[in-house]
């Protein structure tokens, strides 16, 4: 998602190759132990609920899940709706 709109081009459809020069411009956030901590907490809810049911519903932890990331990349309400989908690039939320 992120790589198709910075540069606007996928180059081998489902497995793109990425120049090296456009990786190094992947952002990735850093986490404080807080943010860390709540995220695994979710993670380790999740594992237990399936080890116990593998068909276990997770959905409500995985919206949490998504909703901290969101934050700690500082999403705006039209980024996130790009990313689930619920907006097209332009719209104006």
């Amino acid at each position: 998602f992120w790589f198709v709109h910075k540069f606007g081009k996928l180059q081998r459809g489902v497995f793109p190759q990425f120049k090296i020069n456009e990786l190094a411009q992947f952002p990735i956030a850093t986490a404080t132990e807080a943010q860390k901590k709540a995220v695994c907490q979710r993670v380790e809810k999740i594992l237990a609920a399936k080890k116990l049911d593998l068909k276990a519903d997770t959905t409500n932890l995985d919206k949490e899940i998504d909703q901290l990331v969101y934050a700690l990349y500082d999403l705006t309400p039209e980024e996130i709706g790009l990313i689930e989908g619920n907006t097209k690039e332009g719209d104006v939320v």
